[in-house]
């Protein structure tokens, strides 16, 4: 499938340029009172019971009068291919085809576990939208015309004016001090210095 498969140091070297440059427009987006806020994360475990659910995502993004925009970046080079209904998008850098996550598919798990973060903090429900944000301005990406992603995929230089184009319900989701303060606690609890190991 792959000639030449990134090492685990490269990925993970690629990983964090990402969430940099995500980081970066979404202080920017802060300062200039687009979103309320933004809450980054790494990896998190959700524990019901005796079962323990990992799961990793980049930020919870807070959008006045909307609710929330739980964000899953990927700092792909090349071309990337997303098809829905897959478990895998195909990732071409030029030196060959590599398989990817569906990062639709991990994004809207994340977001149902971090539904049940909240529901068991006993935090008001708010709309969670998932999103695939593509952070590496020299990668192109492709959506499948008749199977499209489960998500909306953009790149990162389209992110203000998707946010813009939110519908807003005028007085929903005060976003607090205090509601951000809990949310930020609420995802420290959850974050788990472990990597789940994948066989």
């Amino acid at each position: 499938m792959c000639n030449k498969q990134m090492s685990r140091e490269e990925r993970q070297a690629a990983g964090r340029n990402g969430q940099n440059r995500l980081e970066k427009v979404l202080k920017d987006l802060k300062e200039r009172r687009v979103i309320v806020d933004y809450i980054p994360t790494t990896n998190m475990v959700f524990v019901n019971g005796k079962y323990e659910y990992n799961f990793q995502l980049d930020s919870l993004v807070l959008v006045p009068d909307y609710g929330a925009v739980l964000i899953e970046g990927k700092f792909y080079a090349g071309h990337t291919y997303c098809t829905g209904d897959q478990n895998v998008w195909e990732q071409d850098r030029g030196d060959g085809k590599e398989e990817r996550g569906n990062a639709s598919k991990q994004v809207l798990r994340a977001r149902t576990l971090v539904q049940c973060l909240l529901e068991r903090q006993g935090m008001e429900h708010w709309v969670i939208n998932p999103l695939v944000v593509f952070t590496n301005k020299n990668g192109t990406v492709f959506t499948h015309r008749e199977q499209p992603p489960e998500t909306e995929v953009i790149r990162l230089g389209s992110l203000e004016s998707w946010i813009r184009s939110l519908p807003r319900d005028t007085g929903c989701c005060p976003f607090t001090r205090k509601v951000v303060s809990e949310l930020r606690l609420m995802f420290a609890d959850a974050e788990t210095p472990f990597n789940p190991v994948k066989h």
